[in-house]
């Protein structure tokens, strides 16, 4: 927060409302720097320091503080007001669970945010949506409308993966180590088998198979890289990275698996038990490791997915078979939605692989009016 205000003095307020919110209360924070007594006060807190608060016109309200249903109502009003003023942002910080039963699945709980696992329009990695424009109108009730148009349904889910970022692999225990390494490699192992799936099996995709050959290795970050202290798109240097964080484990195990047994033989064809611990702090220690370690920590609490056409990528842990994966006019990410009668709820963000850079709404698909409720 001192940080955002001196920023703001530097600046003169050249920072918005939502880039305020980002920073100091969704970016990189642990969460013991998120709170606040009452979590309305995240966003009134900031109104002197936003450069559009005129604009928003956000008038701070203290009814009734403990609430659910007036908070919900407020995160709601603001949130409309960004979404009115074309920060679709907002809705990648709708995430689930939710504390609070009375918000609509496209408000977020301003209570507890995770930083978005696809970056957004200020950061121009991705332009799942091309060139489009948010088409947004607030509806009577709970609800809203968006425009965009529906890409593929989710036919299968893979293994999830839900990191602890915070955790250091040399401050947990070794059954704790192990379980996370295991967890990794299932989702790992789940998008392997997604995408040889994909290749042999649904050839028709605009997809090459040099891009098969790499989504091993992309999908599971994001597409994303630790680059200068920042999330960038993946360069061909990410398949070092991952090979960096895979030797890693992999030389981890072999360690472990050989304490517990001093019969048991190397897990690694060639490379002494000795030679393995030289070489695992060097390993840990890798830069090209980090980079992907961190991306990877980013792509929090999600799993891999195939769709009906073949389309593999990142979805909420939620979301499930028979979930729509749509692109939203106006968003850097598609997101995904379950149907609710004629309507739908806003399950979270999606990565695509081969529709992030605005392939699919290249094609001129059908346009649709979703009811978010």
């Amino acid at each position: 927060m001192i940080g955002a205000r001196k920023g703001c003095q530097r600046n003169r307020g050249n920072r918005t409302l939502i880039r305020l919110l980002e920073r100091c209360y969704v970016l990189g924070s642990s969460p013991s720097n998120r709170e606040a007594t009452h979590a309305r006060d995240k966003i009134y807190g900031l109104l002197g320091l936003a450069s559009d608060t005129v604009e928003l016109d956000i008038v701070p309200h203290y009814r009734n503080l403990n609430s659910d249903s007036e908070s919900a109502a407020i995160f709601k009003d603001v949130t409309s007001k960004f979404l009115f003023h074309g920060y679709i942002d907002i809705l990648a910080w709708c995430q689930w669970p939710k504390s609070n039963e009375h918000l609509p699945s496209w408000v977020p709980d301003f209570r507890a945010i995770k930083e978005s696992c696809s970056q957004t329009t200020a950061d121009n990695i991705f332009c799942a949506s091309g060139n489009s424009n948010l088409l947004w109108t607030e509806l009577p009730g709970k609800s809203c409308s968006i425009r965009g148009a529906n890409f593929d349904e989710i036919r299968g889910v893979g293994n999830p993966w839900m990191p602890d970022s915070l955790a250091d692999p040399l401050s947990v225990s070794t059954n704790d180590r192990i379980r996370m390494n295991n967890q990794l490699f299932g989702y790992l192992k789940s998008i392997s088998l997604f995408a040889d799936y994909a290749k042999t099996q649904h050839r028709s995709l605009p997809i090459t198979p040099d891009q098969w050959n790499e989504a091993f290795w992309r999908v599971p970050c994001g597409d994303q890289l630790w680059l200068d202290n920042k999330r960038k798109r993946a360069t061909g240097a990410g398949l070092d990275a991952y090979n960096a964080l895979v030797k890693e484990m992999v030389f981890y195990q072999s360690i472990i698996s050989h304490n517990m047994d001093l019969q048991q033989p190397s897990m690694i064809p060639g490379v002494s038990f000795d030679e393995q611990m030289a070489e695992y702090p060097r390993l840990l220690r890798s830069e090209a490791r980090r980079q992907y370690k961190v991306a990877l920590d980013r792509q929090h609490d999600r799993r891999p997915f195939i769709s009906l056409h073949g389309y593999i990528g990142l979805v909420p842990t939620h979301a499930k078979e028979g979930d729509l994966v749509v692109i939203l006019f106006g968003a850097v990410q598609p997101f995904v939605l379950r149907r609710v009668g004629q309507q739908y709820e806003l399950v979270g963000e999606a990565y695509v692989y081969g529709i992030m850079d605005g392939e699919f709404i290249e094609k001129k698909p059908l346009e649709e009016e979703f009811e978010l409720v």
